[in-house]
């Protein structure tokens, strides 16, 4: 839900900007050359993938938790791939246990379902 929340306020923000970001997704990449039996080509894009964040994570920013885990990269580049497909569901957000919507100009304001259920 928090992933969701995020991604359908940036989508808002961004404008038509929000659509290529998968463009940045290196594990999708890497999933699409892998079933595409590009094995280098993915091979390649995962250390670089890996490489970056070793560098940004661990050296940068100094967190022991990217160095150890900075091999499952690409696998968080799929699942932010299915949150950015899952922004696109709907303008609705959940934030402190209430139902919100994200207008057409951006604004976030109480959900149709929310307004009903307390009578405003």
């Amino acid at each position: 839900k928090h992933q969701l929340r995020w991604a359908r306020t940036i989508r808002a923000s961004k404008g038509p900007g929000y659509a290529g970001l998968p463009v940045t997704h290196a594990g999708v990449w890497i999933t699409i050359l892998l079933l595409s039996a590009h094995w280098r080509y993915a091979i390649a894009l995962w250390v670089i993938r890996t490489a970056m964040v070793f560098v940004s994570g661990g050296f940068v920013s100094q967190s022991g938790l990217a160095l150890a885990l900075c091999w499952l990269a690409p696998l968080w580049d799929v699942f932010a791939f299915a949150v950015w497909l899952g922004s696109y569901r709907s303008r609705k957000v959940e934030w402190r246990d209430k139902s919100l919507s994200i207008g057409k100009d951006g604004r976030i304001q109480p959900s149709q379902e929310s307004v009903r259920e307390h009578g405003a």
